[in-house]
């Protein structure tokens, strides 16, 4: 968590994507690893734009694949794949061409 203390939270004009299995079910209720998971975030201003289960087992449905970001519009999807038990997780991200200024003098 260094990183986070000396180079989060991001200026305005920064967006930061982070993705990855984080071994953390997010969508456990009142669990320590998950607590110090999401105050983290916040403290960080990230949020994780993955909605719903992303691994399914007879005996679980969780929630350890995760795509964080300082942009909470950004859409994400959850895709089934053949090469993990786990689903895979994609976004859209913006990106904007940058225009050259002209010199008109």
């Amino acid at each position: 968590m260094i990183f986070a203390t000396k180079y989060l939270p991001l200026k305005e004009t920064k967006i930061l994507f982070i993705g990855g299995d984080m071994n953390i079910d997010i969508l456990k209720q009142e669990h320590t690893h998950t607590d110090r998971f999401n105050d983290t975030l916040q403290k960080m201003s990230l949020a994780n734009i993955v909605n719903g289960v992303t691994r399914q087992t007879e005996y679980s449905s969780t929630q350890l694949d995760t795509i964080l970001s300082s942009n909470t519009s950004t859409k994400s999807y959850r895709v089934l794949t053949d090469i993990s038990d786990h689903l895979g997780v994609a976004a859209e991200i913006p990106c904007h061409k940058k225009t050259e200024k002209t010199n008109t003098k």
